[in-house]
């Protein structure tokens, strides 16, 4: 969605880093960035995400999907 809407260049080599870096736009940035800790602490920690990771995310990527949706 973000690299359809020119917001980021999408890389294979780029990393969630590098993309949040490049959004330029705070309402996207945010959740993005957010969204993007929170995968990388489950994921690369190695721990189960639970409900309250769960719902956190949820929240995160409804957040981003609407103000993407808003400006269509």
């Amino acid at each position: 969605m973000l690299a359809n809407k020119d917001i980021i260049d999408w890389k294979v080599y780029k990393t969630n880093h590098d993309y949040a870096y490049e959004i330029q736009d705070e309402q996207y940035r945010m959740p993005f960035s957010q969204l993007s800790y929170l995968f990388e602490y489950v994921w690369y920690g190695d721990f189960e995400a639970g409900n309250q990771h769960y719902t956190t995310m949820r929240h995160a990527l409804d957040e981003l999907k609407d103000k993407l949706r808003q400006d269509a």
